[in-house]
């Protein structure tokens, strides 16, 4: 794991148009990047990386203020500014550090070694002792299990940006979780459960349509429409209208 630090735009250089959006420290929102209100620039300084031309899918880290946000890129014509970082890996693990950074335990962790009194700041440095819990090999096994997943949530963040998709959609990626979990081996499984997940309901007998999962209360929250919940209940005939904590299931822990 590694970071790209943005670059130090000068402000006189800002219009309300152009070719370019500046992606600044309010633009990353805790699971997306919220562009909107990010100053344009038309002419990329000569000193800039070709490292801060934001691609598609790269995921982006607070390092001042509210730091520990993370997000996903989605559009096109995005550029890095300082006091956010890019992650970066030699090894195909960009879906396994999107979750791994957007749980409450990482966060914390982040927000410890922060240093500051009136606005906490985030070293790359230090951060970079945040190590993740499993080895090189477990973390790519776990990362392309996981790939699907992230691939589907790049998607739906995209159509709530269009706002070209319905309630239903926002929380489909999370229905994949039936078929993903039954490829894990038993290893994988125990990894994602404790890693990813707090706490995971299923009923008794599977259902008449097969569906065998009732709710999955997750370490880290999901967004509908700029609001978030930690619970999600499926339902295969209906969209899904609430996300309560029900009594009496079976919990897998």
């Amino acid at each position: 794991m590694n970071f790209v630090n943005g670059f130090a735009f000068q402000s006189k250089a800002y219009q309300k148009s152009g070719k370019y959006r500046i992606v600044t420290i309010k633009n990353v929102q805790d699971g997306r990047i919220d562009t909107q209100g990010a100053a344009y620039i038309d002419d990329v300084p000569a000193k800039m990386k070709n490292e801060c031309y934001l691609q598609m899918g790269d995921i982006l880290l607070s390092l001042t203020g509210n730091v520990g946000r993370v997000g996903i890129v989605f559009e096109n014509n995005l550029l890095l500014n300082q006091r956010v970082a890019k992650l970066t890996s030699s090894k195909d693990i960009l879906p396994l550090l999107y979750f791994f950074f957007r749980l409450s335990e990482t966060k914390s962790s982040l927000e410890t070694i922060a240093k500051g009194t009136a606005q906490q700041n985030l070293s790359p440095i230090e951060t970079l002792k945040l190590s993740l819990p499993y080895d090189e090999d477990k973390a790519l096994i776990l990362s392309q299990t996981l790939k699907p997943i992230f691939d589907t949530v790049q998607t739906q963040i995209k159509a709530i940006k269009e706002q070209k998709i319905s309630k239903k959609r926002i929380f489909e990626f999370l229905e994949l979780f039936d078929i993903i979990y039954n490829e894990f081996t038993e290893f994988e499984k125990k990894e994602f459960l404790h890693s990813f997940i707090k706490k995971i309901e299923i009923y008794p007998e599977p259902l008449e349509n097969g569906q065998i999962l009732k709710s999955i209360q997750f370490r880290f929250p999901v967004y509908y429409q700029g609001n978030e919940a930690d619970m999600f209940i499926p339902n295969f005939e209906n969209t899904v209208e609430t996300v309560v904590l029900l009594s009496k299931m079976n919990t897998i822990r």
